[in-house]
């Protein structure tokens, strides 16, 4: 079971780990035991966040990270049952819904890097094969929005627009570690 990802930093040391917090019905009755944290973590090239197969399925949980800072999510997984393409689908409304950049890595071999527009920048169909793009975490889409004065920052409008005192639990978002509370307006 893929239910752990280590966050290694540039000189090959664990900076950090993040256990799935969604599980399958047959991973828990396996035995799996589900993490209870999503953390975001700080590095020298962004801040980021991790997601782990089934996660990927709660847009809550990419939401959730988005809300504490992550700028890019990583998401390893190993396919989605719902039809052939649905993790193309899934994986760029993540990117789109949350203003980040948004990498998978499938286990047959399909991998995309993904901007906060949607944008494929890259994307391969083979295993054991390696895909590269440039990021630019001051990217924003080309979109006008109402109440945004101006082109694009979505992260923006969905800061201040955002509603999130009726959305329960995830309307406010407690940081990992320090204790420090993102509130939305």
């Amino acid at each position: 079971m893929n239910n752990v990802s280590a966050l290694y930093d540039r000189q090959g040391a664990i900076q950090a780990i993040y256990k799935k917090v969604q599980l399958p019905d047959s991973e828990a009755e396996s035995g799996a035991v589900p993490g209870n944290e999503l953390p975001v973590f700080t590095t020298d090239f962004g801040t980021i966040g991790i997601l782990i197969c089934w996660d990927y399925a709660f847009p809550e949980v990419a939401r959730a990270m988005a809300l504490k800072g992550a700028e890019i999510i990583f998401c390893p997984i190993a396919g989605d049952v719902r039809g052939p393409d649905m993790w193309k689908v899934i994986s760029r409304s993540r990117a789109v819904d949350n203003a980040v950049y948004f990498v998978n890595s499938i286990y047959d071999g399909h991998s995309m890097i993904i901007n906060p527009a949607g944008d494929v920048l890259q994307e391969t169909g083979t295993q054991n094969s390696l895909i590269m793009a440039t990021i630019d975490l001051n990217f924003s889409p080309p979109w006008d929005w109402v109440g945004n004065a101006g082109r694009g920052d979505w992260k923006g409008v969905w800061r201040k627009d955002r509603r999130g005192d009726i959305f329960g639990g995830i309307g406010v978002v407690h940081a990992s570690g320090g204790g420090s509370v993102l509130k939305n307006r």
